[in-house]
Formats: structure tokens, sequence, C-alpha cells
């Protein structure tokens, strides 16, 4: 039960971007691994919604036109996603090409991806860990208000973190604030554990409901919902068609 929570807490957060925003980003190779760097960010992983306007899939003979790097040759495919800023192509090979199948061209759907770059062409490309085919079209205008939102608070930061730098005073509010912070910051994580264990215990039951949280969890109901929207956001979790919370 203590060693699959910090599984998750390391998981990097999938970023709620545009296929603009990924395209645009500097993506950097070094000893600390492969990732994207966008808005000041280091950005490993994203939360995309567009439009699938093309689906390929190749056998063996096939594999010269877009065989990747790491991968090797073998049986792979591809979906192109748009979403009106820009277009970029999901790929995956063997066994994971099975989340393509329930995927036809004109669907729109919301994918949580690693991103990666391939060594032949340098192309930008998105690994997906999951795909959900999203039914109203309206869930892409939220999409664009969360990301409008997402660098907001980016541009609040960053002008943060400038000013503090220069001011030297009131040291012992800081202090009192700084602790408050991390107690807050710890409770918050120590709530996320343990949802994130209750919903990974009930995977035999296909998921778990908010009521069955509300019970088990000795929180109030507005901090478990704080957090579970961050989690839903962060693409951990999803809620099935049957209001049951699971893991991606």
């Amino acid at each position: 039960m203590t060693a699959e929570p910090q599984k998750f807490q390391k998981r990097a957060t999938a970023y709620k971007l545009s296929i603009k925003d990924i395209l645009n980003g500097e993506y950097i190779s070094d000893d600390s691994g492969s990732y994207l760097k966008n808005f000041g960010v280091r950005i490993t992983r994203v939360r995309v919604m567009g439009t699938v306007i093309d689906k390929r899939e190749f056998e063996f003979e096939e594999s010269t036109e877009s065989m990747e790097d790491q991968k090797g040759v073998g049986r792979h495919a591809y979906l192109v996603l748009e979403d009106g800023t820009g277009r970029i192509r999901l790929r995956t090979w063997d066994d994971n090409i099975e989340m393509f199948y329930h995927v036809q061209v004109g669907d729109i759907i919301d994918t949580v991806a690693k991103v990666r770059k391939r060594k032949t062409n340098d192309e930008i490309y998105l690994n997906p860990e999951f795909i959900r085919i999203i039914d109203d079209p309206n869930w892409q205008s939220v999409r664009d208000l969360e990301i409008i939102q997402f660098k907001q608070i980016i541009s609040k930061q960053i002008a943060q973190n400038a000013s503090n730098i220069s001011i030297p005073s009131s040291s012992v509010n800081r202090s009192a604030n700084f602790k408050q912070t991390v107690q807050k910051t710890t409770n918050s994580d120590s709530l996320e554990t343990q949802i994130m264990s209750l919903i990974e215990s009930s995977k035999d039951s296909k998921g778990i409901t908010r009521e069955e949280l509300y019970e088990k969890l000795e929180y109030k109901e507005n901090d478990i919902e704080d957090v579970l929207r961050k989690l839903l956001n962060n693409g951990k979790i999803y809620m099935d068609t049957g209001g049951k919370i699971r893991k991606t």
C-alpha cells in the first residue's frame, strides 16, 4: 500500500497545451533526460484535445517510411491530430496499437501523451498513454479556456519570482507564510496519496465513486474535490461513463 502512492507522486504533470505550444517548444535531450521546454516549464507529458484527420497502420514490411530511433522495426500506427492551432502525430507500436482501434477519422479525442522527437527528421510527435473520445464538442471551448488560464498562472509565477529576488524585508512573516504553505502542501500530498491508493485498490471493482471516497477518507468533501480536480487535470485519473473514478 505504501509503495504504489510513491510511484504516482513521481509521475510528471501532463500540461494542457495547444498543438502550436508543443511544436513551438524547444526539445532538449541531455544527461537528465529528454523533455520539451516552453513557458519556462520543463514538459515531458502533455494533455491535448483535437480532431483526428488521418489514421494509418503499418505492418513490418511498411516500416521503412516511419520507424523511429529506439523503437526498432515493427508493427506501428499513427493518428494525425488537429486543434485549430496546428497538427501533430500520435505514434504507437505493437500491442499499444489497440488503443487506436476505437478511434475514427473525424472523432474529437482527449489524450495524455509523452512528447518525443524523431531522430530521422526532427519531427516532434506524441506517444499516447491513453485516448478518450469526446462526444460533446463544447469541451474544446473548455480546454481552450484551461490553456489560457495555465498561461496566465505561469506568467504570474514568473513575474512573482522576478519581484521576490530584490525584496529582503519582513523575513519573519515570510518564514511564517512558508511554514503555512509547506503544511498545506504536505496535507494535500497526503490526501492525494490516500485517494490514489483507494483508486488503485478498487481496480477489481472497476473504479470507485465519490461517495465511497467521502466515506473512507477523514477529510472535508471540498478538500477531496480539490484533489480530484487536480488529478483529473494531470491525467492521473478519469471518470468512466458509469460515474466511477478510475486510474488512467
